[in-house]
């Protein structure tokens, strides 16, 4: 594309346009490449950041909030796979480097620093096919025993919009340390300048129906503290689905009963029957409906909820016709 430039015409006005031309492809290149075509790439299963942008700054406070410095391309960052084994940082308990039934996940954030933050964007397009944007973290981050203000301390949160900038309801999710107490459903293990307060694989969900056919943003955010010392870092994955009930059989079973399962990711569960797990038991009959109401993560607003519904319908017990003779 470079030789728009060679040769330089007479014409003032056809330079122009190359030239507007030119700028017009890279402004395109730079926008789509934190885009998804689609899903293929938004748990990292091809082994690379393929559709994902990372990006970092400096992360330093002005004595009363933290300053986040201009955002240049590159991030500190790791893409982990299921031979890595687990964090070595926290030993109390095993944090695997990749989430169960993934091959791949990243790590995000430097494990031995702060005064950074580091980021990961990407977005697609919401179809019928992937209504479920499911999202799971592992998270680390260091409390000092120095006396750092609530807003130097590391932190990390997840932001879902819409295509006009706007947050999508009950969307966010974010962790911000303080000097009060651990936070909210963290654990706690010493380390030789503070405490590591952290947060084993965790799912996060968040229904997509109202937004078929709009495009959605998702900004990762980990930083550690703005006094350089203390580290803040998290391991992330995720997938698309449908936003469905599914029964996990086709057949019913010996007692005729069988198990209809909702999306797994969600604070809360409440059944038409009065279940409040995420998967329940029922008689095999066929018209019966049955329905879930699930509440975000990120909420304990009971306006956050959405309800999928089920009916039991008759499925032939062979899906496949043999015509071998």
């Amino acid at each position: 594309m470079f030789d728009i430039f060679l040769n330089y015409p007479p014409d003032k006005s056809i330079t122009m346009q190359r030239l507007l031309l030119f700028l017009g492809i890279i402004f395109l290149a730079k926008t789509v490449s934190f885009a998804q075509t689609d899903c293929t790439n938004i748990g990292f299963e091809l082994g690379n950041t393929d559709g994902w942008t990372l990006s970092s700054g400096t992360l330093t406070d002005d004595g009363t909030k933290a300053v986040y410095g201009t955002e240049v391309s590159g991030a500190i960052y790791q893409i982990t796979k299921t031979s890595d084994g687990n964090d070595t940082k926290v030993t109390q308990e095993k944090i695997p480097m990749v989430a169960s039934g993934s091959n791949y996940a990243i790590r995000l954030g430097s494990t031995t620093q702060g005064g950074s933050y580091q980021r990961l964007r990407t977005s697609f397009v919401v179809t019928q096919d992937n209504t479920l944007f499911q999202y799971r973290f592992a998270v680390l981050l260091a409390n000092d025993n120095s006396g750092h203000k609530d807003f130097q301390k590391p932190g990390f949160n997840i932001q879902i919009t819409d295509q006009n900038g706007n947050s999508l309801p009950c969307s966010y999710f974010d962790v911000q340390l303080s000097s009060s107490g651990t936070a909210a459903t963290f654990s706690t293990q010493s380390y030789a300048d503070g405490i590591i307060e952290y947060k084993n694989w965790t799912t996060g969900a968040i229904d997509l129906h109202n937004y078929i056919g709009q495009r959605i943003y998702i900004q990762v955010t980990a930083h550690g503290c703005t006094k350089q010392k203390h580290f803040g870092y998290v391991y992330f994955d995720a997938q698309c689905s449908k936003s469905e009930v599914i029964s996990t059989s086709s057949c019913p079973d010996a007692d005729g009963n069988m198990t209809l399962k909702a999306p797994d990711g969600f604070a809360k569960y409440t059944w038409s029957n009065g279940a409040t797990t995420s998967s329940i038991k029922v008689k095999a009959i066929v018209g019966s409906t049955y329905t879930v109401k699930v509440l975000p993560l990120s909420s304990l607003d009971a306006s956050c909820e959405f309800q999928l519904p089920y009916t039991i319908q008759y499925k032939h017990p062979y899906n496949t016709v043999d015509a071998t003779i």
